[in-house]
């Protein structure tokens, strides 16, 4: 089905803001009721592991499924969206 809510993240270097921020952001969707819905994290060429944190996350959280789009070089928020 076509999903009510996108949310995209643009980030960079976020391994350590990342997981508490899904963990929120899962929270406040579970109060809006919101579904269905999806979320995407663009990794904007991260070189701290930002990837592989949102992916352990995620397979911690199947409740709240987020893909990933793994950007080989840094492009800016604008390229990473």
């Amino acid at each position: 089905s076509i999903p009510t809510l996108s949310i995209i993240i643009p980030a960079y270097n976020e391994a350590l803001r990342l997981p508490p921020a899904l963990t929120s952001l899962r929270s406040s969707l579970r109060r809006s009721g919101l579904r269905p819905l999806e979320v995407l994290v663009c990794v904007d060429g991260s070189t701290d592991g930002t990837c592989e944190a949102v992916k352990a996350w995620s397979k911690n959280n199947p409740d709240l499924p987020v893909a990933v789009a793994d950007l080989s070089r840094n492009a800016g928020k604008g390229g990473a969206l």
